[in-house]
């Protein structure tokens, strides 16, 4: 089922939210309250067959291969539209990594040629939906569970 915009009077169209997690990738829109979609974040290997997680590399090259086979197929699979006209919103933890960070905006920019990236501080990101400056978060992953005041 395609996830089109509809008819509305607004040019600018909704910012694509994006948490790539170990284990479960969410993916929504701007100002929608919940993620439209939650997938695992692994990807089947053409050659192989196997199954891989995209966190699951061994160098920059790897993960960039991984990054293009797994945003492709959640963004013409799952979500059915393509990145080129959409800003781009990216929840990421406090401790990924910068190897993850810097290959996650190489594959955005180069292979699917979106116009605007912003990465976001996963705890910054639940405290303003609850309006509030000040909070206590716990993220609680797959790998880690991380205490932010």
């Amino acid at each position: 089922m395609p996830m089109y915009d509809g008819y509305s009077l607004l040019t600018e169209k909704q910012a694509i939210v994006l948490d790539l997690g170990t284990k479960y990738t969410k993916f929504g829109f701007a100002g929608e309250a919940s993620p439209r979609c939650i997938v695992r974040s692994e990807v089947k290997c053409p050659k192989t067959g196997q199954v891989r997680e995209v966190m699951n590399y061994t160098d920059k090259d790897d993960l960039y291969g991984l990054l293009v086979d797994f945003l492709h197929m959640l963004f013409f699979k799952h979500v059915q539209l393509s990145p080129k006209e959409r800003r781009l919103v990216i929840v990421e933890s406090l401790l990924c990594p910068t190897i993850v960070r810097d290959t996650l905006a190489k594959v955005l920019f180069q292979h699917f040629e979106v116009c605007s990236l912003l990465y976001v501080p996963s705890h910054l990101v639940c405290l303003a939906t609850l309006a509030v400056d000040t909070g206590l978060v716990l993220d609680v992953g797959h790998q880690e569970a991380l205490l932010v005041p």
